[in-house]
């Protein structure tokens, strides 16, 4: 089973509501960590309004969701667009040097 699960999304956020969501962006990073999840937003070089997220925590299941960060997610997804196909990925584990 993989140690970590990885959601990858691609985000276009309108240049008027940069600032709200990276405000929520880092609200949600410090409310979801409490439950051991990391979150990150790059933003692409020669594309300022073009972000991507990823929310990484340990495989297994999802405890019980937190009322606020639903709400924090909500906003996100309202100020700026979501591709449809975010993805799911699942950690590899690789052989140490010492296995090979």
């Amino acid at each position: 089973m993989p140690g970590r699960v990885l959601t990858a999304a691609r985000v276009r956020v309108p240049a008027g509501a940069e600032s709200e969501f990276l405000a929520l962006a880092g609200s949600l990073a410090v409310r979801l960590a409490e439950s051991g999840w990391r979150v990150w937003v790059f933003r692409r070089r020669d594309a300022p309004d073009q972000l991507l997220e990823f929310r990484e925590r340990r495989a297994g299941p999802v405890g019980k969701g937190d009322p606020e960060a639903e709400r924090l997610d909500r906003r996100m997804r309202e100020l700026a667009r979501y591709r449809e196909d975010d993805i799911l990925w699942d950690e590899v584990q690789l052989p140490s040097a010492r296995e090979t």
